[in-house]
């Protein structure tokens, strides 16, 4: 793509949201009109969606060990941000931010979730919490281990300010700390660990600090 103008450089996140299904009809109509007549962009968007169709289809075979995002990989979102700035681009770097962000926590999720499966028989499906503040999103998944059960957590909108408990359940409503976290505004994905075996565990919940019940879900098997 290094023939690319400085017009289709600034869609490139457009092309990226494009690919993800992120446009809105009024952006996706102003950006197909343009990819129609741009052959740089439209090769672009094939290679975008190809790894966007590609990525339901990791396999475990084909997955190193030590597979885990760069650790350089938020400088690399960053640097992007600030060069698309740079340019004048400001709404574009603001998309691209958000997109990469996403792109970002959805590697850091599949890599852990794909080594729950790996490291520990079987992972359970990701499932979201059935009780959850107004605008707050939370979703998480369960696998056994040799120190019980490990949580892979996703949640985006509980209060930057406070901390949180997590806990998982038996049958007998026992309870068993899975560690704390604190809210974020920006989705957030973190993996804990609770004593308690997957097997007898059968409710997953969150509570803060004046034990108000924050997050709470019945595990589905």
């Amino acid at each position: 793509m290094g023939g690319m103008s400085d017009d289709c450089r600034s869609r490139r996140g457009d092309l990226a949201a494009y690919a993800l299904d992120r446009l809105d009809a009024d952006e996706r109509t102003r950006l197909l009109a343009h990819v129609d007549g741009c052959a740089e962009c439209r090769g672009a968007l094939d290679e975008l969606r190809s790894t966007a169709r590609a990525l339901p289809f990791a396999s475990l075979e084909n997955l190193d060990a030590n597979d885990v995002p760069p650790i350089d990989l938020a400088e690399r979102i960053a640097r992007t941000v600030r060069d698309e700035r740079q340019r004048g681009h400001r709404n574009r770097a603001r998309r691209v931010a958000g997109i990469a962000a996403g792109i970002a926590a959805a590697l850091v999720l599949g890599v852990g979730l794909i080594r729950m499966a790996r490291d520990g028989n079987a992972a359970q499906a990701l499932q979201p919490f059935a009780v959850a503040p107004n605008g707050a999103t939370a979703t998480f998944a369960l696998a056994p281990n040799d120190q019980g059960t490990q949580i892979v957590l996703r949640q985006q909108g509980l209060d930057p300010t406070r901390v949180y408990w997590l806990w998982l359940a038996d049958e007998a409503g026992k309870r068993y700390n899975a560690g704390t976290f604190r809210g974020t505004d920006r989705e957030q994905t973190i993996t804990l660990q609770s004593a308690l075996p997957l097997e007898e565990t059968v409710r997953v919940w969150c509570t803060d600090a004046d034990t108000k019940v924050v997050l709470d879900s019945w595990v589905t098997r």
